[in-house]
């Protein structure tokens, strides 16, 4: 079982950081954070990644992980504002440059290596080596997927079926995106 740790002066911003408490499934999240001391997250303020990830740590070894990694992930993306220089992107502009929007979200250091390759029209790769478990990345990714694609539109968001997750050993994550259009 992979251990999720970083740097201990890397820092996650409050806006981001909040999708630990306000996320779908909250009320199953609640008890890890309280166990932690966590009880309150200002947007505006920077929390340590150590901090946050012994409360993922915990959620890990309670075999309660999956679907509340993805739900933390998603409302990641409803929690932390975008700029508007983002938001009139097109998604697959955004996808090329969401290393950008990843290391903006941590000081301290950029919270480990993010980078996107394009695999085919509407289709993206992206490769994570960060500290958080995978399913919160996928979480995100359908999130934005969602924001940024219309609501007919029909789309993807996958592991690499070749290459193990960090979660399964792996070296790095590959989540495929695409869609239709």
């Amino acid at each position: 079982m992979r251990v999720y740790e970083c740097d201990p002066n890397v820092e996650l911003i409050g806006f981001t950081a909040r999708a630990l408490l306000e996320n779908l499934n909250a009320e199953q999240v609640k008890p890890f954070l309280d166990a932690h001391r966590i009880t309150e997250i200002e947007p505006e303020s920077w929390y340590k990644v150590k901090d946050l990830l012994a409360v993922l740590n915990d959620i890990m070894r309670s075999g309660a992980s999956a679907g509340n990694f993805v739900a933390i992930g998603m409302k990641a993306v409803e929690t932390t504002p975008m700029p508007p220089e983002l938001a009139q992107l097109e998604f697959g502009d955004f996808l090329m440059g969401y290393s950008e929007v990843f290391k903006q979200l941590h000081r301290n250091d950029d919270g480990g290596t993010v980078w996107t390759e394009k695999a085919g029209p509407n289709h993206y790769v992206l490769h994570f080596d960060v500290p958080y478990p995978d399913d919160i990345m996928y979480g995100v990714l359908f999130a934005y997927a969602r924001h940024f694609l219309p609501d007919d539109t029909y789309y993807v968001v996958a592991y690499d079926e070749e290459i193990p997750t960090r979660d399964r050993g792996g070296e790095e994550t590959l989540i495929h995106v695409s869609w239709e259009g």
